[in-house]
């Protein structure tokens, strides 16, 4: 019985071991893993390598005789595929989506932000 809960601690131990570990890829870009937000999208990027891009599109289009107005959404959760300091890749193929980093995070007024695809995100 005791060999019983000796193994089960260790295969317990290593999956939390396991789960905390940080992607190869992130290993030297930490400063990214977090929330980061602006007025239409949020990217959550988690330290295994997993991401969430959540962005939102509205259009209104106002004429004398009529009123239009439409809105988006696209969300994509998916491993990051590709990084370096010019860039990174959210999944691949045609569900992908790129990040130019125009700005590596840097903190201003004591809030961290990042510049990508020349749009400015505030880290939560």
């Amino acid at each position: 019985m005791k060999y019983k809960a000796v193994l089960l601690a260790t295969i317990c131990s290593i999956g939390v071991v396991a789960c905390g570990k940080t992607s190869p890829l992130l290993e030297n870009n930490k400063e990214f893993i977090g929330q980061w937000k602006n007025e239409t999208s949020t990217l959550t990027i988690e330290k295994d390598g997993d991401a969430k891009y959540v962005h939102h599109t509205k259009v209104e289009n106002k004429t004398a005789s009529s009123e239009i107005k439409a809105s988006s959404t696209s969300d994509i959760k998916a491993t990051i595929t590709e990084f370096d300091t010019h860039h990174f890749q959210v999944g691949q193929g045609e569900l992908s989506q790129n990040f130019t980093i125009t700005k590596a995070p840097y903190k201003q007024e004591g809030k961290w932000k990042v510049v990508l695809n020349n749009e400015v995100y505030t880290k939560d």
